[in-house]
C-alpha cells in the first residue's frame, strides 16, 4: 500500500454538510478493476484511525448452521444454505420470519490466514426485503463464541425493511470482537453472525 494522495485543510464540500456518504471510483478508456478499498475517517480505534498499509479484505461465506435456526427455510434446505451464495440470489432461495425475537445464525467458513495476523475489522452484510404488509425490520447479531456456550451480541443498529431486495452493509462494520477485544483470526473463526426480527 502506498499514499497517492494526501491532503489536508481542503473545503470540497459542495453544501454545508460535513460529512460523506459515498465514495466513487472510476477510470477512463477501458475497464477498471479496484481491490480491497479501505477509507479510514481518522477515528475510532487504533490502529483503524490511521493508514493501515497493504491490507486485504476476505469475503467469508455461511458453512454450517448456527447456535439459532429460528426462520423458515423457503426450499427445506438448512437455512445456511439459502445465505451461502457469492453472488445473492434473492427469492430463489431465502429464509423468511415474522415473530419478534427469533434468530437465525451460522457458522462462517475458515478465515485460512497465520494465527499472528493482524484483523482490523469484520462487516457483517446483510440482504433483505419485507415481501408482507406492515412495518419489518431485523439486527445483525453475533454469537461468541459460537456454540453452547456463547453470548449474543446484537447490533444496535436497526434495519428497516422494504421492498425490493436491500444490502445492509456499511452499519454493522466491527472494529473490535463483541466483547470489547482487538480481533484476532481465532476469534473470527470462533464465532457466529446471523440476524433477529425485531
Amino acid at each position: 500500500g502506498n499514499v497517492i494522495l494526501s491532503v489536508s485543510g481542503q473545503n470540497t464540500r459542495a453544501s454545508a454538510n460535513t460529512q460523506i456518504n459515498g465514495i466513487t471510483l472510476f477510470g477512463q478508456n477501458g475497464p477498471v478493476h479496484f481491490d480491497d478499498v479501505v477509507v479510514s475517517d481518522k477515528t475510532g480505534p487504533a490502529p483503524n484511525n490511521d493508514f493501515l498499509g497493504d491490507v486485504a479484505v476476505y469475503a467469508l461465506f455461511p458453512a454450517a448452521s448456527g447456535t439459532y435456526t429460528q426462520y423458515t427455510s423457503s426450499s427445506g434446505n438448512p437455512n445456511w444454505q439459502n445465505v451461502d451464495e457469492n453472488s445473492p440470489n434473492d427469492d430463489t432461495d431465502y429464509n423468511f420470519d415474522k415473530t419478534s425475537g427469533n434468530k437465525d445464525t451460522f457458522i462462517f467458513n475458515t478465515l485460512s490466514l497465520s494465527a499472528l495476523a493482524p484483523v482490523y475489522a469484520v462487516n457483517l452484510i446483510i440482504r433483505a426485503e419485507k415481501d408482507d404488509s406492515g412495518p419489518r425490520s431485523l439486527n445483525g447479531m453475533a454469537r461468541f463464541p459460537k456454540g453452547g456456550g456463547g453470548t449474543d451480541y446484537v447490533n444496535a443498529v436497526t434495519f428497516t425493511l422494504g421492498f425490493p431486495y436491500q444490502t445492509f452493509d456499511s452499519f454493522a462494520i466491527y472494529q473490535l470482537d463483541p466483547t470489547g477485544s482487538s480481533w484476532t483470526v481465532a476469534n473470527v473463526n470462533n464465532i457466529e453472525w446471523g440476524y433477529k426480527t425485531v
